[in-house]
């Protein structure tokens, strides 16, 4: 048995056959690794341990995520009587944040550094969705920290705003201290008592996929303090009584793309189970839905929850739309990638998205636009969609209850724009 990863990054330790951790550090720029598996002899099969039956080929691609990537292979001997198992190798690769490259001192003082620039990222130039529009860092016309209400006029694009030395050179920026637009414009962040008081009392039905899952965390985590559970639903589940108050959040998963297609839930089906699991709703804002994931919603979807709603007469529900999201963009093994054809069709459907959105009254969080422009900066999972992880914090003496806490900037900046979108009421 060998292992090799192109591009060529070194084992630690080196890699031997009997030794079954490595650990494998990747670069920020690189999203995807190779890795060929090499068989002792004809009679060996190597599988990886998330799936079922053999490598269909000794080399395959995976998708790199920011932080820990964990890869396993199972390796066993066919024998007359069946595989017999042999031995399990772990594979951590540990990808780069864009901070860990960056020139850019996190600690100095911002608004009284004079050799800071206001710079702005639009998009990436490897994947240019908006032909018209700039790619890459662009100069802003204010030092960071100042005077900024020129990002505030209507018709300015939505894009992201960050400190730099230079407009010319990405690796100087302080890539941590980025702010979507819009958010520069509207409320200051919310304190966790401003949450607290703002979702006391609320009913929240949150309808979608993992990604939409991932708002939820982290709110939970923002009124509840943490996580009591790191549990990825597949199904409908109803949070009761968070952080002791008579607050609840829902969580209906759509679509579930894993059953036969005669079989999957209709939305308005699923609509109408994150009903019965939330219970009693009341037709106004302390009822709200949100409502959106990673590349199923359309402007049909929009259409359809505004008739859920009346049927169930909560027109007066508080709704938030998330848009679409970036994922499937990275060639990998097992799963699909989306073509340059199926890019320009996403944006079509997040414009109608957003079109059928306002039009109709909804609040919206264009998720599309802050996590296709930073593409590459997705979370351990073969998608290449997830922006935020979970994972569980130190024991804490006397306490043997596990808690678990979200990570993910991007995840936590456009949860915070729902957070903001909910509660602008209450802050008014």
């Amino acid at each position: 048995m060998a292992a090799k990863t192109f591009p060529a990054f070194p084992f630690q330790p080196s890699f031997h056959p009997l030794i079954t951790t490595y650990a494998v550090n990747v670069p920020f720029n690189i999203t995807s690794v190779d890795m060929e598996f090499i068989p002792a002899d004809c009679a060996t099969e190597i599988s990886l341990a998330s799936q079922t039956g053999t490598l269909n080929a000794r080399r395959e691609s995976f998708t790199v995520g920011i932080g820990e990537n964990i890869l396993t292979i199972n390796v066993a001997k066919r024998s007359p009587t069946g595989a017999v198992p042999m031995r399990s190798y772990t594979f951590k690769l540990f990808r780069q944040d864009r901070d860990d490259v960056s020139t850019f001192d996190q600690k100095e003082v911002l608004a009284d550094d004079n050799s800071t620039v206001t710079c702005s990222w639009m998009q990436t130039c490897d994947l240019k969705l908006y032909p018209n529009e700039p790619c890459g860092i662009q100069q802003e016309p204010a030092q960071f920290g100042s005077n900024t209400t020129f990002l505030c006029d209507t018709n300015q694009t939505e894009r992201w705003i960050l400190p730099c030395r230079s407009c010319s050179d990405e690796s100087s920026c302080a890539w941590s201290k980025a702010v979507w637009s819009p958010d520069l414009c509207g409320p200051l962040p919310l304190k966790p008592v401003e949450v607290e008081q703002c979702l006391q009392n609320k009913k929240l039905v949150f309808i979608g996929d993992s990604t939409n899952r991932g708002i939820m965390a982290y709110m939970m985590q923002k009124f509840n303090g943490t996580l009591w559970e790191d549990e990825k639903i597949h199904s409908v589940k109803s949070y009761e009584n968070l952080n002791g108050v008579n607050t609840s959040f829902t969580f209906a998963y759509y679509p579930q793309f894993w059953l036969p297609r005669p079989h999957r839930p209709s939305f308005s089906k699923t609509f109408h189970q994150a009903l019965k699991a939330a219970g009693p709703l009341q037709n106004n804002s302390e009822t709200v839905f949100v409502v959106g994931g990673l590349q199923f919603m359309s402007g049909i979807h929009v259409r359809e929850l505004q008739k859920s709603l009346t049927k169930a007469k909560l027109e007066g529900a508080h709704v938030v739309i998330k848009t679409l999201g970036a994922g499937f963009f990275v060639p990998a093994h097992g799963v699909r990638h989306v073509s340059p054809d199926g890019l320009a069709k996403l944006v079509q459907v997040n414009q109608e998205i957003v079109a059928q959105s306002r039009q109709l009254g909804y609040q919206l969080v264009d998720t599309f636009a802050m996590t296709t422009s930073r593409y590459n900066e997705f979370s351990a999972g073969k998608c290449s969609c997830h922006f935020h992880s979970i994972i569980q914090n130190p024991p804490v003496s006397g306490n043997p209850k596990k808690t678990f806490s979200v990570r993910g900037r991007i995840n936590a900046l456009y949860s915070q724009s729902v957070l903001r979108q909910i509660c602008s009421t209450n802050r008014n």
